[in-house]
């Protein structure tokens, strides 16, 4: 792009120079971040990354398979792709006992780009992170539940406040157990 656009209609009454400097060549790399709200989604960040840099994506202690055949798995067991056109990183990698919680990014000194998956712990598989949990338990002793069983019954509430999952936030109790059954001489 000009400084200064120069036209033929310029009116030059001193030495004058005009420079043309040519924009870095940049290509957009889009890739959910953030945590997880309460319908389970990241929301997605687009950053401009220079053509022939490079993006390097590894998933921590988890598993990562990319979208399209242009990118190397490393030996180390990143994936790496060199930046020719827009690029969006779409499959989320997995790792088992956690929910994946979107990339953290790091760029080197040359411009390369790094993202390293962020995970959460999730105990009981539910797709939840348990920082937005709380576990309740119910026993029973010298008795059964109606279902002739005496093993502790556990819930899982997620706190929320104004519909968005929270740490901080509030659950409203499950179910209650009834009819549990007394055990002879009970």
């Amino acid at each position: 792009a000009w400084d200064t656009t120069p036209t033929v209609e310029t009116e030059i009454k001193a030495d004058t120079t005009f420079t043309y400097t040519y924009e870095k060549d940049l290509k957009e790399v889009t890739y959910p971040e953030g945590d997880k709200d309460s319908d389970g989604e990241l929301d997605d960040t687009t950053v401009n990354v220079q053509v022939g840099k490079t993006i390097t994506v590894d998933a921590g202690e988890g598993t990562w398979v990319p979208d399209d055949a242009s990118w190397t798995q490393n030996e180390d067991g990143t994936w790496t792709k060199t930046v020719t056109d827009d690029t969006e990183i779409k499959n989320e990698p997995t790792r088992n006992g956690y929910v994946f919680d979107g990339w953290e990014k790091t760029e080197d000194a040359d411009g390369n780009i790094t993202l390293t998956a962020k995970w959460e712990k999730d105990e009981n598989g539910d797709g939840i992170p348990d920082k937005y949990q709380k576990k309740i338990t119910f026993k029973v002793v010298n008795g059964k539940w109606s279902d002739s069983t005496a093993a502790d019954k556990v819930y899982y509430v997620t706190l929320m406040t104004e519909g968005k999952w929270d740490e901080n936030g509030s659950a409203a109790m499950p179910a209650v157990p009834v009819n549990m059954k007394a055990n002879s001489g009970y």
